[in-house]
């Protein structure tokens, strides 16, 4: 389980209904910053629309994904983020 903080950043890979959520849980929180990733860039338009500030495609990057959003808070996929 994570905790996310207003002002935090936070990532979450997968955008399917549970990443969408994760997303919108975010949001509500106060994430300063919200990467989604996945390797499907059409499911971008959606996390914008649920909060995503930024959305990454993996495949576009060297480096591993954590140091291309260098994000605070992550989430496992299907993990639970909870709000204080």
């Amino acid at each position: 389980m994570q905790y996310v903080w207003s002002s935090r950043r936070v990532l979450y890979a997968g955008l399917g209904a549970v990443g969408l959520a994760v997303i919108e849980a975010a949001r509500k929180a106060g994430a300063a910053r919200i990467i989604a990733v996945d390797i499907n860039p059409a499911k971008f338009a959606s996390a914008k629309e649920f909060g995503a500030t930024e959305c990454v495609n993996p495949k576009d990057h060297d480096k591993p994904i954590q140091q291309v959003g260098g994000p605070s808070v992550r989430t496992a996929k299907h993990g639970e983020v909870r709000v204080p």
